[in-house]
């Protein structure tokens, strides 16, 4: 067995109680060793966290406080190892306030180890992270002037006023 979990390289691994079975040859053979120490790895585990797309807000809100995320089911990644699991959250993205396309970056999203200790576990992961675009949308409005304003032939227009409809001005 592996002294421990983690990805590294020539790691040492202990074997006990090693036999030659099974088959008609088996008495054939005598172990040197039944016992005693090997160097092997544990490489990374591939995990791909996705960006969910299509996530937006309206000009002069508030940002969520996090993005949306999954973990990518293609060949050749994986989910976190039992014992492991996400903390933090995917909370960042590109900087801007006006109507346009943020990329979402991974923020404080990390993985620990969940079965005690709390320890970083990120090293045992090769972590792909795929972002997507946050978008501001233009805010919705309607400008209606005032009813019964008017002004008399000859004089200068007088100042006009209106209302603020939809979802009003940003603050």
């Amino acid at each position: 067995a592996f002294a421990d979990k983690h990805a590294g390289i020539d790691k040492v691994v202990n074997f006990t109680n090693i036999a030659v079975s099974g088959g008609t040859d088996q008495n054939n053979y005598e172990l040197a060793a039944t016992s005693g120490t090997a160097a092997a790895s544990i490489s990374q585990r591939p995990v791909n966290i996705i960006v969910d797309a299509g996530q937006t807000k309206v000009y002069g809100n508030n940002d969520p406080a996090y993005y949306t995320y999954s973990l990518s089911s293609e060949t050749g990644y994986y989910g976190l190892a039992t014992g492991d699991d996400f903390a933090g959250t995917v909370n960042a993205r590109a900087e801007g306030k006006i109507v346009g396309n943020y990329a979402i970056s991974r923020g404080d999203l990390k993985i620990k180890d969940e079965s005690g200790t709390g320890a970083d576990m990120e090293a045992n992961y090769a972590i792909t992270f795929t972002s997507a675009d946050f978008s501001i949308t233009q805010r919705p409005i309607t400008i209606t002037a005032n009813a019964g304003q008017s002004r008399k032939y000859g004089f200068s227009d007088p100042e006009l006023t209106y209302s603020v409809g939809g979802d009003g001005l940003a603050g």
